[in-house]
Parts: structure tokens; C-alpha cells; sequence
């Protein structure tokens, strides 16, 4: 075969490489016996498929073809898939009642912000995110598939009208909040580590304060990470909070001695005396949980309760700030309540398995009307 020959040759094998393997053509067992080059496992599992292993075809067996036609199979099967433009908007069903700017409100998460064009800008789990609604879906750009980590961050997939209708059967005061609240929801943090920071954070606190210590301690000590012009920081884990060390916090100015408090549960983690992860096992009991958050130093009881509620899925968890307080006394009002832990385990008793979806109605109801 001359020159002209064997490039035909090759030409129409790298066309009948691209055909079989996309499944665009069948070969018969008289068309499979024309090609001795077809020895690639690829196209040897194809024409199996396609005259379903004729004992008879000797050409479907391993170790017939030249090595010409092996290294053009590969070559023509390496097809390279387009990147998703990261700013193209992909849905989420949403199927469920949601208030995106309900839920996002800065009271459990503190790092979303509005931006401009109308996209709340976040950084979940080392990922910058954009999200907005649209009528039943959730809308977010990123630079990778993100459906299953913002379902579990919005908790899609729990029974939550379920949650609401039991809480309502328990007590008519807290069905009217229910009613009046049909978008809240207790989110499920995917950085544990920074839930608890935020918390150890919010003693004494404004909502719009803790953010603002949150997104310095990330953009001074985390990685950047960009969506488009949009650039946010991830938050730094506890092996870099502790290399920074207190000296280093305590130029941030976080107020209230907040640098020593970061800098010892990052000991402890770094050292292996707390594990959020194990902590956020169902295994693991909530009143553990509890336990073992509050040996760290300036972590309390409400502190606790809420790292148990938004980082490690302890439902039962109850924290009691000042404007739940105030809500169980208007709600309530007439009533005998313990004081003090007691209280918190008078609600837990009181409000059952959901016991931190009525904190946070309790709180929603007295701080936002």
C-alpha cells in the first residue's frame, strides 16, 4: 500500500475509532472481520455489544491489531469536556416553603452579603458561592457542582413541615409562630470549625460585629477564593489560628479577650482533645456534645447549645440568649419556669425532639416582630 494508501487507511480509522466509541454506529460481525485493526479493549467491549460475542469472530478476542491503532483509540478517546462557565446560573428544587432572604438574615450564618446585582455572595466550605432565588428554585453560581452541599446546608431534604406541625401540636403559642415564620429553618454549617469561632464570638455581641470579626479573620489568615471579580477568603482552620497565635488575633482587635479564647480551642483541636467531627456524629449524644464543647475555654452553656444546633446536628439543642429569655417570659407569661440550665431543660422537655427549631421561632418572634 503506497503512502497515499495508508494515510486513507488512518484517516478512516480515526473516524471509525470516534463513531464506535460514541455508540453513533453499530458493527456487524462481516464488518468486524474487515478490521483487523480494532484491538483497543474499548472497541473490543463495543463490538462485543454490537454481534453480542460470536464465538466465531476471532477478532473480537484480545491481542489482534497494530500498535498504530491502539495509540490512535486513546488519543481519539481523550475528549476533552467543556468547563461550565462558573457564572452561568444551575437550580436547585427548592420544594418547600423558602424565604432565601428570610433564611440568610445574618442571626445563625454571618458571612452572606447582598451584592448588588442581587446575588447573596458566601463562602461555604471553602467554596464562594453566589445564591438567589427564583420563584420555587434555588439559584446558585460556583465553580463546581454544589447541589448537594446546599441541600444540606438548607436542610432540603428534612421533613421540615413535619417538625413544624409537631411543635405546633404541642403548644398553640408556638403554633402562631409557626404560622407567622413558615421560612425558618435551622441551617446546618458545613465549617464546624468556623461555627464555633462565630459563636465563641457572639458573647456580647451584635450580629453585624461577629460578621465583621469573622470576614477579618479570614481575610487576613485564609486563602483567597474568586467568582468572577467577586473575591471572598475562606476561613482559616485551627492548625493556622494556632501558628498565628495570640499575638496575631490580638491585633485584630476582637475585643472581650476573643483572642485567647480562638487560640485555645484551636489548641485543643490541633492537639486532639476536641473532634467537631466526631461531635457531630448521631452517635454521639447532644448532652456529650454539650460536654465536651464547654471544657474549651470561654465556651458556656449557650455557646454550646449553639454550636450543637447550626455545626453539629444536636436538634434537640436549646440556646437561651436574652431575647429568647424574654420570649419564654412574654409567651409564656403567668407560668412557673425554672431559671438558669433549669430553664433549658424545661424547654427541651416542653418542645421535644425539635427543641431548637422553637429557640429560633422564639427568637424570630421577639427580635424581628
Amino acid at each position: 500500500m503506497g503512502t497515499m494508501g495508508s494515510l486513507a487507511m488512518l484517516s478512516g480509522a480515526r473516524a471509525l475509532a470516534r463513531n464506535i466509541l460514541s455508540g453513533s454506529i453499530r458493527v456487524s460481525r462481516s464488518a468486524c472481520a474487515a478490521l483487523p485493526a480494532l484491538a483497543h479493549p474499548l472497541f473490543l467491549a463495543r463490538l462485543r455489544q454490537c454481534h453480542k460475542l460470536d464465538p466465531g469472530c476471532g477478532l473480537c478476542e484480545p491481542g489482534v491489531g497494530l500498535r498504530w491503532m491502539i495509540r490512535v483509540v486513546k488519543q481519539e478517546h481523550r475528549v476533552p469536556t467543556a468547563r461550565p462557565d462558573p457564572l452561568t446560573p444551575r437550580r436547585i428544587i427548592v420544594g418547600q416553603p423558602f424565604d432565601l432572604a428570610d433564611i440568610l438574615d445574618g442571626t445563625q450564618d454571618f458571612r452572606w452579603f447582598l451584592r448588588q446585582d442581587g446575588w447573596y455572595s458566601g463562602v461555604l466550605d471553602g467554596n464562594l458561592v453566589h445564591l438567589r432565588q427564583a420563584g420555587g428554585f434555588l439559584e446558585y453560581r460556583a465553580e463546581t457542582d454544589l447541589a448537594d452541599l446546599l441541600g444540606r446546608y438548607f436542610r432540603l431534604d428534612d421533613d421540615l413541615d413535619s417538625a413544624r406541625a409537631e411543635l405546633a401540636a404541642i403548644d398553640g403559642r408556638i403554633a402562631g409562630l409557626v404560622e407567622k415564620h413558615p421560612y425558618l429553618r435551622v441551617l446546618r454549617q458545613p465549617d464546624l470549625w468556623e461555627c464555633m469561632v462565630a459563636y465563641i464570638c457572639s458573647a456580647n455581641n451584635s450580629v453585624v460585629r461577629i460578621g465583621k470579626i469573622v470576614e477579618m479573620m479570614a481575610g487576613q489568615l485564609g486563602h483567597p477564593v474568586n467568582l468572577g471579580s467577586d473575591v471572598r477568603h475562606t476561613f482559616p482552620s485551627p492548625a493556622v489560628v494556632l501558628e498565628a497565635g495570640e499575638g496575631e488575633l490580638a491585633r485584630m482587635q476582637l475585643g472581650l479577650n476573643r483572642h485567647v479564647k480562638i487560640v485555645a480551642a484551636a489548641k485543643r483541636i490541633c492537639d486532639g482533645a476536641l473532634d467537631l467531627q466526631r461531635l457531630a456524629q448521631s452517635r454521639v449524644p447532644y448532652l456529650q456534645a454539650k460536654r465536651e464543647l464547654m471544657e474549651c475555654y470561654g465556651v458556656g452553656p449557650k455557646i454550646a447549645d449553639c454550636i450543637a444546633l447550626f455545626a453539629l446536628d444536636k436538634p434537640e439543642a436549646f440556646p437561651l440568649d436574652t431575647w429568647i429569655r424574654r420570649a419564654l417570659a412574654a409567651y409564656f407569661r403567668g407560668e412557673e419556669r425554672p431559671v438558669g440550665a433549669g430553664l433549658v431543660r424545661w424547654a427541651q422537655d416542653h418542645f421535644g425532639r425539635n427543641a431548637g427549631l422553637a429557640s429560633q421561632l422564639l427568637f424570630g418572634g421577639r427580635r424581628m416582630g
